[in-house]
């Protein structure tokens, strides 16, 4: 669905800090917690926090052992299975809450 995103896909966490470094631009990491590669979307997340502070995290899993370590890390969740207007609605309002900011590391 469109909803006036402009959306760059990583297809595992190497490529994800790839993009990340070279597209400034960047708002909003949306990960799944669990990501083929080196690290976790949990690691990625905390990579994101201490390279780049102003980038507004947003983790997604199905597992929920795995979404309360997120939570206990400082990180908002979504949880699956959602809908697009569930991800529209989590989205908006991570990109809006003053305390979605990366977290310091």
């Amino acid at each position: 669905f469109d909803a006036g995103y402009r959306v760059l896909e990583a297809s595992e966490t190497t490529a994800a800090r790839e993009l990340l470094m070279r597209h400034p631009e960047i708002r909003l990491l949306f990960t799944d917690i669990v990501m083929p590669g080196e690290a976790s979307g949990i690691e990625l997340a905390d990579w994101v926090s201490r390279h780049y502070p102003d980038i507004r995290l947003l983790l997604t899993t199905g597992y929920s052992e795995q979404g309360s370590r997120a939570v206990e890390g400082g990180y908002p969740i979504l949880s699956k299975p959602y809908t697009e207007a569930g991800l529209l609605e989590a989205v908006q309002r991570t990109l809006t809450d003053s305390h979605s900011a990366a977290r310091a590391g």
